[in-house]
C-alpha cells in the first residue's frame, strides 16, 4: 500500500503530527522482511511490526532484526504461534494445511517427545532467545493463558528448541490462507 501514489502524502503527514507531539512514533505492518529494503529507503518508521515465530525464521536469517536495531527502529514480533496453528494438536490443524504436514509432523514428534514442555512455552522461549525484539504482540484465548504466558516469560527458561524453518509464504503469510 505503500507503493500507493498518495502513500508519501500520507507518511509525511504522520511526520508533521509527529513533530507536533500529537503522535509519538509511525510504524509500519509488514508480511516480509522482503518489504524492508524498498520501505526503508522511501519512509523513516520508528517501529516495524513483523511475523516471527519458530517456523518463520526470515526477519532473523535475512539480518533484519540486527539492521532494524541499528537504525533505531523498534521490532515488534507478532504471530509467535503462526495465528494458533502452533497450540493445536495434530489433529485440530484444519485440512487446509495438510500440505505441510511434514513440518507439522516434526513439530508434533518434538512435542511428543518433550511431554514436560508445551506448544505454548516452545514458542515463547523461542523468541526470547533472540536478540533485538523490542516488544512481542500476542494473543490469548483467556486470562489463564495470559498468566502463563507472563509467568514463563519472566522465568529463565533454558531448552533444546526443536530444529524447524519454512520459507513457504503461502503457510508463512495468514493473508494467503484460503477459507
Amino acid at each position: 500500500y505503500l507503493n500507493h501514489p498518495k502513500a508519501e502524502i500520507i507518511f509525511r503527514s504522520l511526520e508533521n503530527l509527529k513533530n507536533l507531539g500529537l503522535i509519538n512514533k509511525i510504524g509500519i505492518s509488514i508480511y516480509s522482511p522482503n518489504e524492508l529494503e524498498t520501505l526503508l529507503q522511501k519512509f523513516n518508521f520508528d517501529i516495524v511490526q513483523a511475523p516471527l515465530n519458530i517456523l518463520d525464521k526470515r526477519m532473523e536469517k535475512t539480518g533484519w532484526l540486527r539492521k532494524l536495531n541499528q537504525r533505531g527502529i523498534e521490532t515488534h514480533i507478532r504471530s509467535i504461534f503462526l495465528q494458533g496453528l502452533l497450540l493445536l494438536s495434530k489433529n485440530e490443524i484444519p485440512k487446509k494445511f495438510y500440505k505441510w504436514n511434514n513440518i507439522f509432523d516434526q513439530w508434533h514428534t518434538y512435542l511428543k517427545n518433550n511431554p514436560d514442555l508445551n506448544p505454548l512455552k516452545i514458542c515463547l522461549a523461542y523468541v526470547k532467545q533472540i536478540n533485538h525484539i523490542d516488544k512481542i504482540i500476542i494473543g490469548i484465548d483467556s486470562v489463564n493463558q495470559l498468566k502463563e504466558i507472563i509467568d514463563f516469560y519472566n522465568k529463565k527458561n533454558e531448552m533444546i528448541l526443536p530444529k524447524l524453518e519454512c520459507n513457504d509464504e503461502s503457510l508463512l503469510n495468514p493473508s494467503k490462507w484460503m477459507i
